[in-house]
Order: structure tokens, then C-alpha cells, then sequence
């Protein structure tokens, strides 16, 4: 289900129309991070992983869609930010790794 769930992200980003090569690298880039820190927590903790990465998705949907709807985008943010401050300590990685997605997109300005 993760892999599948990642795969939907990617497809997501290969067709967003609205943003730089630069800014889609960037976001392939963390969400491979995200794939390998996932996998990591999976082993362990597969219903927070499968969280995490729907939360994920959500926020990426939500970011990359002809019409933002700001109100949504926040909420699957803040659902993904919550996802995993219970692993701040335990998975720094992957704290780091969400963070950043969070900020990206909320950065992209569309």
C-alpha cells in the first residue's frame, strides 16, 4: 500500500503543469527521502507509515491542483505534520524529511 501510495504522488507531480523542473526535482527528491524513511517505520509501525504517507498524498494533491483551496491544503498539512511529531525523537529523518515537504509545498505559490 505504501509503495502504491508514493506512486500516486509521483504520478501527481509528472503531471503538474504549474510548476518549475526546479521545484518538481526538489519534490521527487523529498519524497524519495520520505519512500526510504517510510519504509524504515513500516517494519514497526505500518498504520502510522500508511498514515503518514495518505497524509502525504492528501497535501500533495491539495498543492499541486489547478484551483488551491487554501482551507484544505492546511488541514492535510497539519494531518501530515501530526503524523509524525510523535517521531521527532525516535525518526528525526523522517521529521526533517515531512517538515520540509510541508514547507515546499506550501511554498510553491500556485
Amino acid at each position: 500500500m505504501i509503495n502504491e501510495t508514493i506512486k500516486k504522488i509521483e504520478d501527481t507531480l509528472k503531471k503538474a503543469k504549474h510548476i518549475s523542473e526546479e521545484k518538481r526535482k526538489e519534490l521527487n527528491e523529498l519524497l524519495s527521502s520520505l519512500k526510504n524513511e517510510v519504509s524504515t517505520l513500516s517494519e514497526t509501525q505500518p498504520d502510522d507509515a500508511k498514515s503518514i504517507v495518505g497524509f502525504a498524498e492528501v497535501a500533495t494533491h491539495e498543492a499541486l491542483r489547478d484551483t488551491q483551496k487554501n482551507d484544505l491544503l492546511s488541514l492535510a498539512q497539519n494531518g501530515l505534520d501530526q503524523s509524525v511529531q510523535e517521531f521527532t525523537s525516535s525518526h528525526p529523518n523522517l521529521s526533517a524529511v515531512v517538515k520540509t515537504l510541508t514547507r515546499t509545498l506550501s511554498n510553491l505559490g500556485v
